[in-house]
């Protein structure tokens, strides 16, 4: 991820593209931060990431309150910079097809939170399975009707 990271910001220096190059230090310096005690996995960087948009969701919100629109647009702006580097959500085909090829049986436990916790777990275990629960369950729910 640092790799990624470095890339990206080398990219925006050369871009000149101070909101994404900002954005992507104070990522870098928040991962290196939390690297200097302990080894990170890639999951953990992903959190620090999600952790970062989740800030700027709810600055957005108290920004959009006191009528700082241009303060919104930045971090949309970051937003979207910090989504482009994460994995993307698996879509309910994507989750689909797993069940099917890792033969998950979602149809003979008694109910369906068992059968939703069958795949989880299966999923809990892949490297690049970004998911909603919800869309779990609904695939879970249309394969068991």
């Amino acid at each position: 991820m640092e790799q990624i990271l470095k890339s990206e910001i080398h990219k925006a220096l050369l871009a000149r593209d101070e909101i994404s190059k900002n954005i992507l230090r104070l990522v870098l310096g928040e991962i290196q931060l939390k690297e200097s005690s302990t080894k990170l996995s890639t999951a953990e960087h992903q959190a620090i990431i999600r952790k970062i948009i989740k800030s700027n969701q709810e600055t957005i919100a108290r920004l959009l309150e006191s009528n700082r629109p241009d303060d919104v647009l930045i971090l949309l702006k970051e937003i979207d910079i910090l989504k482009a580097i994460l994995p993307k959500d698996w879509d309910s085909n994507k989750i689909h097809q797993f069940i099917k090829d890792k033969n998950i049986d979602v149809i003979s436990p008694k109910n369906e939170g068992q059968a939703i916790g069958a795949v989880m777990k299966a999923l809990k275990v892949e490297p690049d399975a970004v998911i909603d629960p919800a869309i779990v369950k609904v695939v879970v729910i249309e394969l068991r009707n």
